[in-house]
């Protein structure tokens, strides 16, 4: 029988990324991506998704929980 792990929620890896685990943040990255680069787009300059990243990074360490 094979067992799937659930993936985590959104607030679980916000939470785990903000205690420092690179990876939940990665996996929180790729989450999201599809809406980085839709908004990165809409903002219309070549390094507009890194700066989201970026921008997600920060508010992630910022993050009162």
């Amino acid at each position: 029988m094979i067992v799937l792990q659930e993936k985590p929620g959104l607030r679980v890896l916000v939470l785990r990324a903000k205690n420092g685990d690179r990876e939940a943040f990665v996996q929180l990255i790729l989450c999201i991506y599809p809406l980085l680069k839709k908004y990165s787009l809409q903002l219309g300059y070549i390094g507009a998704c890194s700066d989201l990243v970026y921008w997600l990074l920060h508010a992630i360490a910022n993050y009162q929980s």
